[in-house]
């Protein structure tokens, strides 16, 4: 498996295609598998490059903190990427932000998929699962915790767990539970101190803002915010999707990134 050395630790990542390059980050409940069907979708027409971030899947955990956003710099000079489309969903999505907001120069397009952003404190409510959650993380039920992440974020709102497929709900539970509570346990991340929130409005890249139906309600809000804030920004809905959409419904994904590409 290829990987790239950052400080000492190895980066684990894919590259395959040829063309202009498309960077894949995945989010804070997957690994970069989650882009399986994006990667051999886009291949034959770019250069698409996916990595696990530290603490994630293949990469491991850093001894102390770790930049995500100075990781994808090196990640891209190491692969000779001068200027990249980045693909972001939830935790990738907020690095793509911020990595916009720092690295202007090298960012050629932006799609923020279901994205939080550094800082931001959003006025829609918790969800009542999140209370649950809480109590469930104070007994150290780390498998309960587990299992409402699953729900609040692959299940989604108003839909019932049997509509959606196994496979996908393990791969969410596999990834969630080694990222928070297994040896690969989330580690202490540095964001740069320019942050993305107070600077929305200089991104200048087209950046496509994609938001399943079914997310959170803090994850719609920031949707919205970021599609209002973003100067060239236009925001997709998928339907009957929750956090993932890429994964729920590849093939539609897929046609709403190519859509973008095509618009100059």
């Amino acid at each position: 498996m290829p990987e790239i050395d950052i400080g000492g630790r190895p980066i684990i990542y894919d590259v395959q295609g040829t063309g202009e390059p498309i960077v894949f980050l995945h989010a804070g409940l997957a690994d970069r598998h989650m882009w399986d069907a994006q990667l051999a979708h886009f291949s034959a027409s770019h250069r698409v490059i996916r990595y696990d971030q530290p603490g994630f899947g293949e990469s491991p955990l850093p001894d102390d903190s770790v930049s995500y956003v100075d990781d994808l710099r090196q990640v891209m000079d190491a692969l000779e990427i001068d200027k990249a489309t980045l693909v972001g969903c939830s935790l990738g999505g907020m690095v793509s932000l911020e990595f916009a907001v720092n690295y202007p120069e090298r960012v050629s397009r932006l799609v923020l998929v279901g994205s939080s952003i550094v800082g931001y404190k959003p006025s829609a409510p918790l969800p009542e699962l999140c209370e649950k959650a809480r109590q469930a993380y104070e007994n150290k039920d780390y498998a309960g915790v587990t299992e409402i992440g699953v729900q609040l974020f692959v299940v989604g709102r108003g839909r019932a767990s049997e509509d959606v497929p196994d496979d996908l709900k393990a791969y969410v539970y596999k990834h969630y539970y080694a990222s928070n509570f297994g040896q690969n346990a989330r580690p202490d991340i540095m964001w740069p101190v320019r942050s993305a929130v107070e600077h929305l409005s200089e991104i200048d890249v087209p950046t496509l803002v994609i938001v399943g139906s079914l997310d959170t309600e803090q994850i719609i809000e920031m949707a919205n915010l970021l599609a209002a804030s973003i100067p060239n920004a236009q925001k997709a809905i998928m339907e009957n999707t929750a956090h993932l959409p890429n994964m729920e419904q590849p093939d539609m994904f897929n046609e709403m990134l190519e859509e973008f590409f095509s618009q100059r």
